[in-house]
């Protein structure tokens, strides 16, 4: 709702289909298993002297060992470097899988819109996806897309006033978080939103009543909105 506020409504939006990429992902085993065996046999090649700060500080005691390893190991090395780069590679996949490829994701939605036109899960998605993208006034149009396609769809309410919210249209947002929550009542993030956007709107009580409302039917909502309760 705020612009410091966490809890937007939106789902992650879903990592688009491979299709024919090059399955990077069969690579990362073999690196992985290549990467351990060169560090559980060569590791020992590098014999690192604690003896004291200075010598631990000093370049002599890697080079010289580095040297000594690198003519006869030159492929091992290169794969272990390898096998490292793959765990970088790791981490990216598993930031996409986790639905933060927001740029790619909102190709593959609008391919669907093409289409399909009126498919409203798809514009809420994409609507998703634009405001992930700080695209605020498009994921605006896609949710009022998606209204019209379906004026009982209380997702694209609640993430159109979510995003009004942050851009601090409070009425606004007041407007789409009660549309939504007339539709599904016991939704507590809407609740708890709307009680924010009345927190802005300086309905003080009214805040303090959906706040407590939501943290009653959600009580995992506690460390989003405490704030919000402690300042109504």
């Amino acid at each position: 709702m705020a612009k410091k506020h966490k809890k937007t409504g939106y789902r992650a939006a879903p990592e688009p289909e491979a299709g024919d990429r090059f399955p990077g992902w069969l690579v990362w085993p073999v690196l992985a298993a290549w990467g351990i065996f060169v560090l559980k046999n060569y590791y020992s090649k590098f014999p690192i002297n604690f003896s004291s700060l200075s010598y631990i500080l000093s370049p002599q005691q890697y080079t010289a060992g580095l040297f000594g390893v690198l003519p006869g190991h030159l492929l091992n090395i290169l794969l272990a470097a390898a096998f490292f780069f793959s765990c970088f590679s790791l981490g990216r996949a598993a930031l996409k899988a986790a639905g933060f490829r927001f740029a790619g994701a909102l190709e593959e939605y609008n391919k669907a819109l093409a289409l399909n036109p009126d498919n409203v899960v798809v514009y809420v998605n994409r609507g998703g996806c634009r405001f992930a993208l700080k695209k605020y006034a498009e994921a605006i149009a896609d949710c009022d897309s998606a209204i019209r396609l379906n004026p009982r769809h209380a997702e694209a309410y609640y993430n159109r006033g979510t995003v009004r919210g942050i851009l601090g249209r409070y009425r606004e947002a007041l407007e789409d978080f009660d549309k939504a929550i007339e539709i599904t009542p016991l939704n507590a993030p809407m609740i708890g939103n709307r009680g924010i956007a009345k927190f802005y709107l300086g309905r003080y009580a009214e805040a303090l009543s959906d706040l407590n409302r939501a943290l009653e039917l959600d009580p995992t909502l506690r460390a989003t909105l405490q704030q919000w309760i402690d300042k109504a």
